[in-house]
């Protein structure tokens, strides 16, 4: 991609590194953001150090105010300034005490609704094997997809992570000692670290039950065995691939 030619540039690279020690992800993003903001304005990261903190601020204001203009959300025009302002702080140069606004304009979750239980229940009905695997975990828990799986598939949610869960090797069926069951998300997956319990009665902990015997039924097949579900050692490619 275009951006990563911004990464020739020693001082860049080591902003880059400097932010994936925490988060890749973040490194990234920030990145792209700040190579377009260099873009629109036909300048580059080390001109930005020449300027004048007034005229950066300028630049950004008017980023933002086109930005709105051609209704993006106002987190978006954010993102463009958390980017710039990292960039700038890596290098000991403030905006002081200017201060931009934004607004809070949504226009792609205008028409965003939370699904009712039954339309939930229909949905789990007709998804493949991989979809009904993780959106218990989203619906039920409030994973976001960061923790089932990362961005680029090396790793994600495993089965060592479910402790309460049981598998019977010879029928292929799961099923866990105590409802709600424990979900372990592990560091690497998440800021919070936080141990998540599934779902709130009976109803959500038995459908994912089902879509774990679906998961290891698909798994089997996929290696054309019996195969045992100890195997299923990750879902990482079941989310992913």
């Amino acid at each position: 991609m275009a951006h990563k030619k911004l990464l020739e540039n020693p001082q860049v690279k080591r902003w880059y590194d400097n932010l994936s020690r925490k988060s890749e992800v973040t490194a990234n993003v920030y990145l792209r953001r700040l190579g377009l903001f260099c873009k629109k304005w036909c300048l580059t990261p080390a001109d930005l150090l020449q300027k004048d903190p007034q005229e950066v601020h300028s630049l950004l204001v008017n980023t933002v105010s086109d930005l709105e203009g051609k209704d993006y959300a106002g987190s978006y025009g954010k993102g463009f300034v958390k980017a710039v302002k990292s960039w700038l702080s890596f290098n000991n140069m403030s905006l002081g005490e200017r201060r931009i606004n934004f607004t809070d304009n949504t226009p792609t979750l205008r028409e965003q609704k939370l699904p009712e239980p039954s339309e939930l229940r229909k949905a789990l009905e007709h998804a493949c094997p991989r979809t009904r695997a993780a959106m218990p975990l989203s619906a039920f828990c409030g994973f976001r997809p960061g923790a089932l799986g990362n961005h680029d598939g090396t790793d994600g949610l495993e089965v060592r992570d479910l402790p309460e869960i049981q598998i019977d090797r010879e029928t292929m069926k799961v099923t866990f000692t105590r409802v709600p069951t424990m979900v372990i998300v592990r560091r690497s997956l998440t800021k919070s670290a936080r141990p998540n319990r599934l779902g709130g009665g009976r109803e959500d902990c038995l459908q994912k039950e089902e879509a774990w015997h679906l998961v290891c039924f698909f798994w089997s097949l996929r290696l054309g065995c019996s195969s045992s579900p100890a195997h299923l050692s990750t879902l990482s490619w079941l989310l992913v691939s």
